[in-house]
This record gives structure tokens, C-alpha cells and sequence, in this order.
């Protein structure tokens, strides 16, 4: 299975509830290898993700 998806634009789709407005956000690249206690539980197997060369981006907010 492959998924391949062009992100065109970052909007701001993210927003803080307690002021009810939107927050900025951001794509990077993520620097650090993901450890199995972050994803425990999930349904998604990260470690084959970049044990094949796969890059994964993570989608940051700032408040």
C-alpha cells in the first residue's frame, strides 16, 4: 500500500477553543525517529514506516 499526497497549502484549520480563534500552523519534516511509546496503542506500525526510507512529516500548531 502506498500513499502519496501533495500538500498544496497550509491552512489554518486548528483553533483554540478558549478564545475561539484559529492558531497557525506548520508542516516539517520530523528530525527524530518516533519511539514505540509514542505511537503504543495505535493501529499504525511507525517503525516500518521509517525503517523503509519513508519520509513522515508532522503538523505543529503553536498556542
Amino acid at each position: 500500500m502506498e500513499v502519496d499526497i501533495l500538500i498544496d497549502k497550509n491552512t489554518d484549520c486548528l483553533a483554540d477553543t478558549r478564545i475561539r480563534e484559529e492558531v497557525e500552523t506548520e508542516f516539517r519534516m520530523r528530525e527524530t525517529p518516533i519511539r514505540l511509546k509514542d505511537y503504543k496503542g495505535w493501529k499504525f506500525n511507525w517503525s516500518f514506516t521509517e525503517k523503509n526510507g519513508y519520509d513522515i512529516y508532522i503538523y505543529m500548531s503553536y498556542f
